[in-house]
């Protein structure tokens, strides 16, 4: 298999650099460890005037990684990647990408630190017309470590990627290169340098692709997507499960009398596993959002769609809560059958059926979507996607941190939706194909992504303004960066990663610059009236 090599004094300087920032970023960490952050909840939009969306997010100890896509018109897209804390201030936030298009599907944080990416490109060397599978490893600043693309002359497109316990990576999507149908649902594995190991296609119908998955307790992959049938445009529910050697186990088309798709799915204790995506509503002429659970031998239990008539509704994601409860993420449909609206939704049903609450987020006269959602790393629940604002008509990254009710501080609306158990069929059955795919190399250029960060609201746990915050932009900074602070009369100080007071002021104003040109490039930790903290980052 292919592989890539970087010049010695390259990987001498890498090297070094590498431990050092570690270093400071430890420091950083242990210092930040003596500051608990209570609940909050907080929307922030990101990106300039072109095209950006979220798809996807990693929680970390101290926040969160998001990523994403950034282009408009003619511009080459780019992979952009954003770091926050759990308080919603930007830490880092970068442009990642080749010299033509490319669109990041997925992200999970790695053993090391780092970050694992995958999506797919129009820059890889196998095909210039058609996109590639593209797996790019970050570290914990964004910048690339190795990448390699996927692929062969049609069109080839990752959705997932999963983080496999025993070294290396899964990564699941379609391919029109290889397989014997028209379109292959593809499952790949490769080592922790992103050497292919396996690789096994699915097909179910003559076009297929699988969306999401995750691992069970007992080391076997749950892959699920779409399988479209043979005649019309009606599709149906694909799950398969399949070993760690690549061997499928067992396979399930499940549909309705509708359009049916499958976007995230999570295991569900003592019931198998909750499937989320769409499916067609009992008169068959709108799809609503569904949630079905199988057995762990991929029989259903039972199916429930969400939704209103005539309406298109989508979950695009599902994760179990402590209480029982399931978190769904998802898309839904203020507008009418000749003008959609579409608006970014999170709701909390039992598994009885029954919604505890629901919120659209989002500018209600524009449009939003919901790509993934989980629970937050310090309470509350968070999601991302994009949301169209009057300032911007193209759409921003979108990042909503709610609290255990869902309640974000604004642009949100309660939602209602109906609620009814649904009829699925289902057959057994996949024909598959082992195969090895063409991999090779890929360099991905980085670039800081500055003066992007837009925050539409920030609360504490007991719904009022935190008194003590501030937005800092640009972070990184340059030569200058401002603070926006929640109140006047502040004592800011600044440290760097080894303890130094670095600036000191009282200040009555609501905002300031403050110089850094002088400053080393490195991490920063902002303090505010002593209690309040947030890392900032030099760079130059």
């Amino acid at each position: 298999m292919a592989s890539f090599f970087y010049p010695l004094p390259f990987l001498i300087f890498q090297y070094k650099y590498t431990s050092m920032k570690k270093l400071l970023y430890s420091i950083f960490l242990s210092t930040l460890g003596l500051t608990s952050f209570a609940t909050n909840r907080f929307q922030t939009l990101y990106g300039d005037m072109e095209t950006d969306r979220c798809r996807a997010f990693a929680t970390t100890v101290d926040g969160y990684v998001l990523v994403g896509n950034n282009s408009f018109g003619a511009t080459t897209a780019d992979v952009t990647a954003y770091r926050i804390d759990n308080s919603g201030s930007l830490l880092w936030s970068a442009k990642i990408g080749t010299a033509k298009d490319d669109e990041a599907t997925d992200i999970r944080e790695t053993s090391d630190g780092g970050f694992i990416i995958t999506g797919n490109t129009l820059g890889g060397t196998m095909d210039t017309a058609h996109t590639d599978i593209f797996v790019l490893k970050i570290d914990d600043q964004g910048f690339p470590i190795w990448s390699t693309t996927y692929g062969g002359q049609n069109q080839d497109e990752a959705n997932c990627i999963i983080v496999n316990p025993a070294g290396g990576y899964f990564v699941l999507g379609s391919t029109a290169s290889y397989g014997n149908v028209d379109r292959s649902a593809l499952l790949l594995k490769i080592d922790n340098n992103g050497i292919q190991q396996w690789t096994i296609t699915c097909n179910a119908t003559n076009i297929n692709a699988f969306n999401n998955a995750i691992l069970t307790p007992d080391g076997k992959i749950i892959a699920a997507g779409y399988a479209l049938k043979n005649s019309g445009n009606d599709t149906d529910m694909l799950v398969v499960q399949i070993d760690t050697s690549g061997t499928i186990n067992w396979a399930k088309r499940i549909g309705s009398i509708g359009n049916d798709q499958l976007n995230a799915l999570c295991s569900f204790t003592g019931s198998g596993f909750l499937l989320a995506g769409s499916a067609g509503s009992n008169s068959g002429i709108d799809s609503d959002q569904n949630i079905t659970c199988i057995e762990n031998n991929g029989n259903i239990r039972w199916s429930r769609n969400w939704g209103k008539v005539l309406k298109d509704d989508r979950a695009t994601s599902i994760s179990t809560l402590g209480n029982g409860h399931l978190l769904v993420g998802g898309v839904v449909d203020l507008g009418n059958p000749s003008l959609r609206l579409y608006q970014m939704s999170l709701m909390d049903v039992d598994t009885l059926g029954n919604t505890n609450w629901a919120h659209t987020y989002g500018d209600p006269s524009v449009e939003s979507e919901s790509f993934a959602s989980a629970a937050g790393i310090n309470g509350g629940y968070a999601c991302v996607g994009y949301s169209i604002t009057s300032g911007d008509p193209n759409g921003d990254a979108y990042f909503v941190k709610t609290d255990d009710n869902g309640n974000s501080g604004c642009y949100e609306l309660p939602l209602s939706l109906n609620t009814v158990a649904i009829f699925l069929s289902d057959s057994s059955g996949v024909d598959s194909q082992n195969l090895t795919i063409d991999e090779n190399p890929e360099f991905f250029n980085w670039s800081g992504f500055i003066n992007q960060f837009t925050q539409n609201c920030f609360y504490d746990n007991i719904n009022s303004p935190l008194q003590n915050q501030a937005m800092a932009f640009p972070n990184p900074a340059n030569e200058s960066i401002s603070l926006l602070l929640s109140k006047e009369n502040s004592l800011i100080e600044i440290y760097n990663a080894f303890g130094q007071l670095t600036f000191k002021s009282s200040t009555n104003k609501e905002q300031i610059s403050i110089p850094t040109s002088e400053w080393a490039a490195g991490i920063y930790l902002l303090s505010i009236d002593g209690t309040s903290f947030q890392k900032l980052i030099v760079q130059h």
